[in-house]
């Protein structure tokens, strides 16, 4: 497939694989995910457009959706660096990231993928009846989780319909 179709799907209202991207719970950390998110923006070439990212598993959404690109979120959640929340790779990271000025996704979206990171961490632990606040906040591998990306600022019903959909055809 081409890279025009694959653009095309991800303005579709279909969940599939290439508008989608899964991970691995016992995979999962900020370095994952920013480069994830930054695979996908460059592979689609996604520049500055506006697209959210809807997380997702078998149970059904993991929270709100999360702008990926097209909004620049400026919130600094500053507390939650150091209350224990994020391993020590995760805060590492970031703060390589912060200063990284030759990537232009990481220099204009690096509060949107902490963000959200942050926002899904806490859903899948307390989806797993995990203490969220704990130190590491450490995940079995017991399944993975999807993020859905569009174009379009769709409906929580339209997205649970959607999501079954996926699995029903998995």
């Amino acid at each position: 497939m081409n890279n025009n179709n694959n653009f095309n799907e991800i303005l579709n209202l279909t969940i599939t694989s290439n508008n989608s991207i899964a991970f691995k719970l016992s995979d999962f950390n900020l370095p994952t995910f920013y480069n994830e998110l930054l695979n996908f923006h460059t592979s689609y070439d996604l520049d500055n457009k506006l697209f959210f990212a809807y997380p997702f598993n078998e149970k059904g959404l993991l929270g709100k959706k999360c702008y990926i690109s097209g909004y620049i979120d400026t919130y600094r959640p500053l507390s939650i660096l150091t209350s224990g929340f994020l391993t020590n790779e995760d805060i590492e990271f970031f703060f390589r990231l912060e200063y990284q000025m030759d990537c232009e996704y990481a220099y204009l979206y690096k509060y949107n993928i902490l963000n959200s990171y942050i926002t899904l961490k806490r859903a899948l632990a307390s989806q797993l009846d995990e203490e969220y606040s704990s130190e590491f906040c450490i995940f079995e591998d017991k399944s993975n989780f999807f993020i859905f990306i569009s174009k379009y600022d769709i409906s929580k019903s339209n997205l649970e319909t959607m999501i079954d959909n996926y699995y029903k055809y998995l």
